[in-house]
């Protein structure tokens, strides 16, 4: 609790937190709880929680909660932020070269070309322990041993314990030789920390220290778009009111909102009957590598399609009415969408991904039609 108290006693205009992801479940979810309340009826916080992993900025799966609080009523959203696809860096992008394009740099590299340090290298003793020990685990049934890594993979989590043997994450060196810990420079890059960046410590301690990081442009992210309502100020005119979500009117509307699905809606279910008819097959549904999971995803062609409900995302076909209880609600739930929909588009663009929109609407009207579409598109 000594966060709640520097918050308690310094009363920031905004507060970032982050741990690991399974705060969120420790001692069945209460642990959490007890953290949320006190930021949100102690210290009266506005708070918002996203998991995010680090994979979209570095080559390492490293999911962690990130914990936003405001001072005061804010409108924002995690929709701003923008997260690169996962996979996209690989460890060739934080590994040292070792072929004399990278200056050397003692002690963790050595001579003209910049050879790693042979004490970087695990002993054989120490390399036959750790594969006997994942052996041991993987007859019991357990999960447990070391993570073999090449330049062309993701790491596993950078821990504080690397220090010890470096399990996590070993990089292959080759079958007649064994395999290699990370510099501590390897980890510095493999966290997003910048190429300057000074390690006055020892091995051990940088282990440990990067090993308890955060990864530095995730934080960067979240803090570029928590800065703008960081400086806005009370009786700026320019800041939206915090909308308050309204109640249903009657419990027959409640089930119909509650029944709405983000995924295998009747439209899609269609369409996907309709492609296997016309004999269009190999295609993959709600492709979770992709910006914003597109509902139908020919992978072979990069064609990624969304099946877009006309209410939700303001079909401009149809044109359908916006609720009068409560506009200024759904318009700024309507925005938000249309701006989440523009991004994920421009993302997939960006990637060499051609993208089809078609409208609940459309396939009401001609499915055949909007299947010869997606045919000519291919």
């Amino acid at each position: 609790f000594d966060i709640a108290r520097i918050i308690a006693e310094k009363k920031p205009k905004a507060s970032l937190l982050e741990n690991v992801k399974n705060l969120m479940s420790h001692d069945k979810g209460n642990t959490f709880r007890v953290i949320r309340e006190t930021l949100e009826n102690e210290l009266k916080y506005e708070i918002h929680t996203k998991v995010i992993d680090g994979k979209h900025f570095v080559p390492q799966h490293r999911e962690r909660i990130i914990i936003v609080g405001f001072k005061d009523e804010t409108d924002f959203t995690w929709e701003d932020l923008d997260l690169p696809p996962k996979g996209t860096k690989t460890l060739k992008t934080i590994l040292h070269p070792q072929n004399g394009t990278e200056k050397s740099e003692e002690p963790y590299t050595l001579g003209e070309i910049g050879l790693v340090n042979p004490k970087y290298t695990l002993s054989k003793k120490l390399w036959d322990y750790l594969q006997a020990y994942a052996e041991k685990h993987k007859n019991a049934g357990n999960g447990f041993g070391y993570g073999l890594v090449t330049e062309n993979a993701t790491a596993r989590t950078l821990s504080a314990r690397y220090y010890k043997d470096g399990a996590e994450i070993l990089v292959s060196q080759g079958d007649d030789k064994c395999p290699r810990r990370l510099t501590p420079r390897e980890c510095a890059r493999l966290m997003g920390f910048p190429p300057d960046f000074k390690i006055p410590v020892s091995d051990n301690q940088a282990y440990k220290q990067f090993g308890n990081s955060v990864v530095v442009p995730v934080i960067f992210e979240v803090a570029r778009i928590m800065l703008p309502h960081v400086l806005k100020n009370k009786t700026n005119p320019n800041i939206k009111k915090k909308v308050i979500k309204p109640k249903a009117s009657s419990d027959a509307i409640r089930r119909t909102m509650q029944s709405n699905r983000g995924k295998n809606t009747k439209p899609e279910l269609l369409l996907r009957k309709a492609l296997f008819k016309h004999g269009l097959k190999g295609y993959r549904i709600h492709y979770k590598k992709l910006p914003g999971k597109p509902d139908i995803c020919f992978t072979k062609y990069k064609i990624a399609i969304f099946i877009n409900g006309c209410f939700w995302h303001r079909c401009p076909i149809c044109k359908p009415n916006i609720p009068k209880h409560n506009s200024e609600f759904w318009e700024d739930k309507f925005n938000q969408t249309i701006l989440r929909d523009k991004k994920i588009n421009k993302q997939l663009t960006t990637l060499g991904w051609k993208v089809l929109v078609i409208w609940e609407c459309e396939i009401k009207k001609n499915i055949d039609h909007q299947v010869e579409k997606i045919r000519n598109t291919i």
